[in-house]
């Protein structure tokens, strides 16, 4: 099947630079790519929505979210394209906290004595890690995800385009209880890809890919991956699992 991108950009107001550069993005990844930009709605999660409803009225394979802010070359997104991976993302910086070089990917955890991520070296020679969740600032997600979760009846509610039609709210933010048994609030982004693993996809984060994040560039590589608490469904009966020594070391680490 032939690859169609949809470019997702939710932007409150976007300028006529962007627009220019979305345009040129969108032309050096093929003739067959749409670029949707949702503007003047300040609910990202709405944003969201409307722009995977429109999404799923086209015949797109793959839906990339970009933010208006992050730069990336469009031949580094076709690479991603030819991993043929359900979800994967490209690690953007933090733009809060940049004097930590801290990056928007958690790291799946792999259990309370496994701490290191799981670096993947795909048949190409990409490496890849699976995460837990991966920010949205760059991120492509094959169009059966985006299907399945749509499919949820209890995230059903009406469309903020379409009066009197059916959408689902896959950005809802969620509270999770996290590896050191805290239960937080989660943002849109890392509570979809959460919904998504819950439905049985894996989610990964690209590595060795340059982004630039509002004058952020970087690249998500080895050496920048941290351990950061990561999502984790309550147990069954609410108790928190114990954290043996060395994984609240690693987790007071993480958060200087």
């Amino acid at each position: 099947m032939q690859t169609r991108l949809f470019v997702a950009v939710p932007s409150y107001k976007p300028t006529p630079e962007m627009r220019a550069e979305l345009d040129s993005f969108a032309q050096a990844l093929g003739p067959d790519t749409v670029v949707e930009i949702k503007e003047s709605c300040s609910i990202i999660e709405m944003a969201r929505a409307t722009l995977e409803e429109r999404f799923l009225k086209t015949d797109s394979t793959h839906i990339l979210w970009r933010d208006d802010d992050i730069r990336v070359d469009a031949q580094d997104i076709l690479a991603v394209v030819d991993e043929d991976l359900d979800v994967v993302g490209l690690g953007c910086r933090n733009r809060h906290t940049p004097e930590k070089r801290a990056f928007n990917v958690r790291p799946l955890h792999h259990g309370a004595g496994d701490l290191t991520p799981r670096v993947i070296v795909r048949p190409s020679g990409r490496r890849v890690v699976e995460a837990a969740g991966v920010g949205f600032g760059c991120i492509l997600v094959r169009r059966r995800v985006v299907e399945k979760l749509w499919r949820r009846p209890d995230l059903a509610c009406e469309s903020l385009e379409n009066p009197g039609a059916t959408i689902a709210m896959t950005f809802l933010p969620s509270i999770r209880r996290q590896i050191d048994g805290v239960r937080r609030f989660i943002g849109e982004d890392l509570s979809w890809c959460e919904r998504a693993r819950e439905a049985g996809f894996h989610v990964y984060a690209m590595l060795g890919v340059a982004t630039d994040h509002g004058g952020l560039a970087d690249v998500f590589d080895e050496d920048t991956l941290r351990v950061h608490p990561v999502l984790a469904p309550e147990a069954s009966g609410g108790a928190a699992p114990a954290l043996n020594r060395s994984l609240r070391r690693a987790l007071a680490a993480a958060r200087r």
